[in-house]
């Protein structure tokens, strides 16, 4: 990230609230889904419902369309009547409901997109989502504990079934699957609070959401989960130093360039001791290239390992950040205070500010179409 990434004037008043451009980085899934009930009836069974969902057709209609004599076509409907999907005067009021799911939801797919981040809420896009796209080398990427952790890469299946626990962990209800199937706004309220147990759920993969990038993508690994893949596609978001906050399992962490300045007093050699003042304790000031700004507090040491913030024109302006430094100094208000020496010492060293996945989310929420659970505080 350089210094045009960052809103505010870089050498005019100091600014607290800093924003960067970010990327999440998404991996690409497809979800399937199959009502249990429905999956239990057959191919006749199900062209029954439908045709009853059209027009009431009567045994006589249906032996006709179907070919299949009474005898043949009397088990099926009597399983119907049984199950209370139709009785004699056709479908019944949950019958037209299980035709609606049948037609629109039974054995449907959703293409989603996901971030791989196992131990914090999923954030679930549509999967032609238009803030979906390529990220650009040499960006700020929210990695989380993933990179950092140096975990071993798992399996393609142990992923997709950690994602789909995931999901169904950060919100029991499973109010992603009418966000991914709006089919299923078109049904009426579900009384009983289990409604989503009576679905089925298969979560694959989609290697060719990949396309422009496929020779990197290999079919037997999930390392492009884990690896540089990770980074293919995600989606740019806007976080600022205002929403810094001391958390357990940042989203992120970036080092910035700050300069340190120590001065310390000291008696100089052969004053009489008569006159010798009180000698004050030494004076620490910093920097912050990036706030424009002097601190009394040392701010969160970082070591610049990580992500760092850079600005190509940094070193041009350490005269203004030793102007800074010394314009801010205090030091003790006597007339013998000049009769001490001084000595400043300037050291180079880093910010670490850490962005809490709260951040995220909010910057998540300012996109359209994106699901996000309500239960979704880290520490």
């Amino acid at each position: 990230m350089t210094a045009e990434d960052s809103t505010g004037s870089k050498h005019g008043s100091a600014s607290s609230n800093i924003q960067f451009g970010v990327w999440l980085p998404l991996q690409c899934y497809e979800l399937k889904i199959r009502h249990k009930l429905l999956a239990q009836l057959g191919q006749i069974s199900h062209f029954v419902i439908l045709c009853q969902s059209r027009s009431d057709t009567n045994s006589a209609d249906l032996s006709a369309i179907t070919s299949l004599g009474r005898a043949q076509l009397e088990p099926v409907l009597e399983r119907l009547r049984g199950l209370r999907i139709m009785d004699d005067s056709g479908l019944t009021r949950s019958g037209r409901q299980y035709a609606h799911m049948l037609a629109t939801l039974h054995e449907q797919k959703a293409r989603l997109w996901m971030d791989t981040q196992h131990d914090q809420a999923p954030a679930l896009l549509h999967g032609n989502h238009p803030s979906v796209t390529t990220i650009p080398r040499d960006q700020l990427v929210v990695e989380g504990r993933r990179e950092q952790d140096g975990r071993a890469p798992r399996g393609r299946r142990v992923d997709l079934e950690r994602q789909l626990a995931r999901m169904k962990h950060y919100d029991f209800q499973c109010a992603w699957l009418p966000f991914l199937f709006p089919s299923f706004a078109e049904l009426p309220q579900h009384p009983d609070e289990g409604w989503w147990r009576e679905w089925e759920m298969e979560l694959t993969h989609c290697s060719d959401a990949f396309t422009d990038n496929a020779r990197y993508v290999t079919r037997d690994s999930v390392g492009s989960l884990h690896g540089p893949d990770a980074a293919l596609r995600g989606v740019e978001l806007t976080l600022s130093t205002g929403a810094e906050a001391q958390c357990s399992q940042p989203a992120l962490e970036l080092d910035n360039a700050v300069m340190e300045l120590r001065t310390r007093y000291a008696l100089p050699d052969g004053l009489p001791t008569a006159l010798a003042p009180v000698v004050p304790d030494e004076c620490v000031l910093y920097y912050d290239f990036l706030d424009e700004s002097v601190m009394q507090a040392q701010p969160p040491a970082g070591d610049g390992t990580g992500y760092t913030l850079v600005f190509p024109d940094e070193t041009l302006h350490e005269d203004v950040a030793v102007s800074a430094l010394f314009a801010a100094q205090r030091p003790p208000g006597s007339k013998e205070i000049d009769m001490l020496n001084r000595m400043h010492v300037f050291t180079p060293r880093w910010r670490r500010r850490a962005f809490p996945w709260t951040a995220v989310y909010s910057a998540l929420a300012t996109l359209d179409n994106v699901w996000i659970p309500q239960n979704h505080e880290n520490s």
